[in-house]
């Protein structure tokens, strides 16, 4: 059997499969490298909008977990939360089979959510690659640069691999741009690129025969007798001609639904790209096309969304309206902070961007002026996209401005297209240098950004807020101690065999993760509260104050107040069960004194105060912070323990 020869073009494709193979192995292994060593807190989302709500339809409501507001007013998707869920079910199942030991167990349960989000991380990573490798010219200088860019970024390190709808929501987003079939949608005869129903039939090798087959490409008149020698420079703009829509779209259009479900903002982001996108088509076909393509995808992503918000809430939801009206309408975002107009442009995108700020300024500029006065299709394809991407992130900052409440990771799904066109620029001032200079300031350039870039991630994601984490290890390991004849980390049978430990937070809400690193339902634990005045009227919020904003008005008055007295402290005290959403007060409208007061060191003098002569005792006091804009939060982690 005669077998074709392998050509030039044969090699490439194997040379650069074997590399994205190498790239993708890189990317997990530096993915859960990065999600193992960041221990430091970032907001309570991370554990509250996902595990928590995950932990509750894994474990039940006996589990210990903390529900939020949000979720019992129906705002947000469970989507992101049952990835959760079947992670915790499925290694539940799988440690108590293994035999675990509760300690091993509980351990392992703490790191899963962080392995699975690694993953998501490097998807995150590897699609801004292929992004990159539509934009520019594959294997080129910039298309590595911006994998270099998003691998070094010290907003990625620090975020990338916490749990966040966010996150995930940035991950769907670059999936689907680097799916989008931006060929498709941009050859046209201005720019020289000549419409689809010109072009005629031209061979190109079948990766699966080995054969020269005919199909129809967007690629000049001077390479269609030869498709093989198709320059690097136009292989981006190769698009294939058949009934129905395509490839990529309908998987662009379905990721970008699903992220749209998750954080209905995101909805600007693909209004822009698929205004854009159109408007460059000029082809009624294509917009029919890809309407048909967008209804079929959105409703698909809708019915399986409200399917499993259905079976979460037990009744007919759609979070994504209830999101909007209670944040947009009610305006109670405004409740967690009200910022400026100028915050995303002064400090939210130098936090995304940090050291390639600069770099991502000049992207933007360059991106938004297209240059006519070059017509080689992969040139005028490359503008295209680019100022594609400038316009989607300026409709996303200009529209995200507009509202009160704003957050960095809100426009986190910029980032990696930010990283496209950061790379541009700099490749553009080095070329302009001769190939000896060009190595010596690109290798000073890497060296300078790359040590920035490490001491800022380094700080953040293992100095900086790392005591409110830490604590919960202390607490969950005490709490073993305690009982070193638990079998299981699960184990609530024979109640009297177990001792219950209480623990009291005195902080401002959500300050810590809860029972995604408490993990044993036989740990009892109470903390300040912060719910929103949802039911209050607009001419009365201004003088609302939750619980939080209670205690630390007053922390004497309010301990006076709301806790028994201190005289009835004793030892003996703490085995009562208190958990969140539970009864928690006696006859008396009072918590009762737990095992365990935590707190921040800032409100250490008055507790020393109020609890003078008690049997409360300093057993733990790990490092926090050596800053904070919240002053309730300044200074170390502080556990008091109760002794006889």
């Amino acid at each position: 059997m005669s077998t074709r020869p392998k050509s030039q073009f044969d090699d490439q494709k194997s040379q650069w499969k074997r590399s994205e193979v190498l790239t993708c192995i890189f990317l997990l292994a530096w993915r859960i490298f990065n999600a193992w060593n960041v221990q430091t807190f970032f907001q309570p989302d991370e554990y509250f909008q996902s595990l928590e709500p995950a932990w509750r339809s894994a474990f039940g409501s006996e589990s210990g977990a903390w529900i939020t507001w949000e979720w019992k007013e129906q705002l947000r998707s469970s989507i992101h939360p049952y990835i959760f869920t079947s992670l915790y079910s499925s290694h539940a199942l799988i440690y108590d089979l293994l035999k675990f030991s509760k300690h091993d167990a509980a351990e392992a349960l703490i790191v899963a959510p962080k392995n699975l989000q690694a993953v998501f991380a490097a998807m995150m990573d590897y699609f801004t690659f292929r992004l990159a490798g539509n934009v520019y010219e594959r294997g080129t200088l910039s298309h590595w640069l911006v994998l270099g860019l998003s691998v070094m970024s010290p907003w990625q390190w620090f975020c990338s691999t916490r749990t966040f709808s966010n996150c995930l929501e940035t991950t769907l987003t670059v999936v689907a741009l680097a799916t989008w079939p931006w060929a498709w949608f941009m050859h046209y005869e201005s720019g020289g690129l000549r419409p689809l129903t010109e072009l005629k039939p031209a061979l190109r090798p079948n990766l699966k025969t080995g054969q020269l087959t005919p199909r129809l490409q967007a690629i000049p008149q001077e390479y269609q007798a030869n498709a093989v020698d198709l320059p690097k420079s136009l292989s981006r703009c190769v698009v294939d001609i058949g009934p129905g829509s395509p490839t990529g779209l309908k998987r662009a259009l379905t990721a970008a639904a699903i992220a749209c479900i998750l954080r209905p903002t995101n909805v600007v982001i693909w209004a822009a790209v698929s205004a854009v996108s159109l408007s460059m088509s000029q082809d009624m076909s294509k917009t029919t096309r890809f309407v048909t393509v967008a209804m079929k995808s959105g409703i698909q992503v809708l019915v399986v969304a409200v399917g499993m918000d259905w079976k979460y809430f037990g009744f007919f939801t759609v979070p994504a309206f209830k999101f909007v009206y209670f944040n947009i309408v009610q305006s109670l975002a405004v409740f967690y902070g009200r910022n400026r107009a100028d915050y995303y442009l002064t400090e939210g995108l130098p936090l995304l961007l940090t050291t390639f700020l600069p770099l991502a300024i000049v992207g933007m500029w360059q991106s938004l002026k297209l240059d006519v006065t070059r017509a080689d299709p992969g040139h005028v394809l490359e503008q295209r996209i680019r100022f594609c991407l400038a316009v989607a992130v300026l409709a996303a900052v200009i529209s995200l401005s507009i509202v009160a409440h704003k957050e960095v990771r809100f426009i986190y799904p910029l980032l990696p297209m930010l990283h496209v066109l950061a790379a541009k620029p700099l490749v553009g001032a080095c070329s302009a240098l001769s190939l000896r200079k060009r190595t010596t300031v690109m290798s000073m350039l890497a060296a300078i950004i790359i040590s920035l870039n490490m001491a800022i991630a380094i700080y953040v994601s293992l100095v900086h807020q790392r005591g409110v984490l830490d604590v919960m290890h202390y607490l969950r390991h005490q709490h073993e101690s305690e009982n070193p004849h638990m079998s299981s980390w699960w184990q609530m049978s024979a109640l009297d065999t177990i001792n219950i430990t209480t623990i009291g937070f005195f902080m401002p809400c959500h300050s810590t993760p809860w029972r995604s690193h408490l993990v044993y339902p036989s740990i009892h634990a109470w903390a300040l509260t912060c719910e929103p005045p949802i039911h209050i009227p607009l001419s009365e919020r201004d003088q609302y104050l939750d619980e939080a904003d209670q205690f630390y008005a007053d922390p004497e008055s309010w301990i006076i107040l709301h806790m028994n007295e201190v005289e009835e402290i004793s030892v003996d005290k703490h085995r009562s069960a208190l958990t969140v959403g539970d009864s928690f007060l006696n006859d008396g409208g009072r918590r009762p004194w737990p095992h365990y007061l935590v707190f921040f060191e800032q409100l250490e003098p008055t507790l020393r105060d109020v609890l003078q002569g008690s049997a409360y005792r300093e057993s733990w006091r790990g490092f926090n912070t050596h800053w904070h804009d919240d002053w309730r939060r300044q200074g170390d982690v502080v556990v008091w323990e109760l002794y006889a």
